[in-house]
């Protein structure tokens, strides 16, 4: 019930608290933005339904108008804040796990209203969706797996070719093991998709259906604003710069 957004308007020199839900269990595990204005927000379940809230201002926050019913204990995973990402001007995709099935939630109208789309991706308690990256409003490529298995080589990258709609599993990452996050290389050609994990961290240029592992480093999420751009972070305050 702390769930808490904060605004800065001078580039994180200071900030103010727009948002918070007080409801018990509200827990949020990301946000992302279309422009410095627009942008959407989930956290997990509460009283049935995911808690998701938008802006067209980036302090004023009001709740999504169409949420699909909730599976029973599905969340999302807020280790990279990579389960939601967002394209085109209001295009946006929320991964799910926890629950009996990994689901990707998907918004046309700047998440005013959402749909849901079942995927192959093994689901649970400790399982499911942590990732989800776009390069456009149609392709789209999805990763996770089990925090609890962290050298798994089960299939755990999804790739979608109708934005969202449906989902396949197409690969095992590499390094093997549970992704937590993943984000296209803005600029890059071909688009470049990096996704992190405990195991190390890896690279595909084929929309997610190959990867080439790069470390053996543990990081738990990834960010890049251009091609030679790019940070991981994880555990114990580490953090690295893309060179």
């Amino acid at each position: 019930g702390l769930a808490r957004i904060y605004h800065t308007g001078d580039a994180g020199g200071s900030w103010t608290r727009v948002f918070q839900d007080g409801r018990p269990g509200a827990f949020y595990d990301g946000l992302a933005f279309w422009d410095a204005r627009r942008g959407v927000a989930f956290g997990d379940a509460v009283d049935g339904r995911l808690a998701i809230v938008r802006t067209e201002d980036g302090r004023r926050w009001v709740p999504a108008e169409r949420v699909p019913a909730a599976l029973e204990g599905e969340g999302g995973f807020a280790a990279s804040g990579t389960a939601i990402a967002v394209a085109g001007k209001a295009h946006a995709w929320i991964g799910t796990g926890a629950g009996p099935r990994a689901r990707v939630l998907r918004t046309e109208d700047g998440g005013r209203s959402w749909t849901a789309a079942e995927t192959p991706l093994p689901a649970g308690p400790t399982a499911g969706i942590f990732g989800i990256a776009f390069r456009d409003t149609l392709n789209g490529v999805a990763v996770g797996g089990d925090y609890t298995d962290t050298t798994s080589t089960a299939l755990n990258v999804l790739r979608t070719r109708d934005g969202g709609r449906s989902w396949e599993l197409v690969a095992r990452s590499a390094p093997a093991g549970v992704r937590y996050g993943v984000t296209y290389v803005p600029g890059s050609s071909p688009a470049m998709l990096v996704a992190v994990g405990p195991s190390g961290s890896g690279y595909s240029l084929d929309d997610g259906a190959t990867w080439t592992p790069l470390d053996r480093t543990g990081y738990n999420t990834v960010a890049f604003s251009g091609p030679a751009e790019g940070w991981v972070a994880g555990v114990g305050g580490l953090v690295a710069r893309w060179r």
